[in-house]
């Protein structure tokens, strides 16, 4: 009820003369001046739609005002992921980099051990252990294909992957 007074007192105009347009800059407003959250966005939406659909009886066309997307868990904004390769039989670091919050990470990671192995001259490299985000079918192909034993962190959700690795690595010696 509040979100749809709120609406109302924003158009200043009788709700017969209000449309998806008022809807879509009302939305807009409550983005840029008011700063509210996704969730408290979507909430005034849901009650506006209600007003229109069920109190008004003036169905919207929802494709005309869309829900924002909830990314439940995530920062809000532009964010950078940090990653170190470390030599742990001597405690060093051989790689640091940084890649932006929505790169791919297990594809950049194959290049910059590409690049640590012709850099240093790892000929001799057999293993590499890795976190659980790097457990895909590209990073474990990629793995093999170079001749290298990938030791993967397991997730609970993703224990038919690690199963599926294991297997193509047994199959493959």
């Amino acid at each position: 009820m509040r979100c749809a007074r709120a609406f109302l007192a924003y158009c200043h105009r009788p709700v017969e003369q209000l449309g998806g347009n008022d809807i879509r800059h009302f939305l807009l407003y409550l983005i840029q001046e008011k700063k509210f959250a996704t969730k408290t966005i979507n909430l005034h939406s849901a009650a506006i739609r209600f007003l229109f659909a069920v109190t008004l009886d003036r169905p919207l066309n929802y494709l005309q005002v869309p829900r924002m997307k909830n990314r439940i868990g995530k920062p809000e904004g532009f964010h950078f992921l940090e990653h170190r390769t470390v030599d742990h039989k001597f405690g060093i670091i051989t790689d640091a980099y940084i890649t932006p919050g929505n790169v791919n990470e297990p594809v950049v990671y194959i290049e910059r051990l590409q690049r640590q192995i012709n850099t240093f001259g790892l000929t001799d490299l057999e293993a590499v252990a890795l976190d659980s985000g790097y457990l895909t079918p590209y990073v474990c192909k990629k793995t093999i294909e170079m001749n290298l034993f990938a030791a993967i962190a397991d997730r609970i959700r993703s224990a038919i992957a690690a199963k599926r690795f294991i297997s193509i690595v047994f199959l493959q010696t």
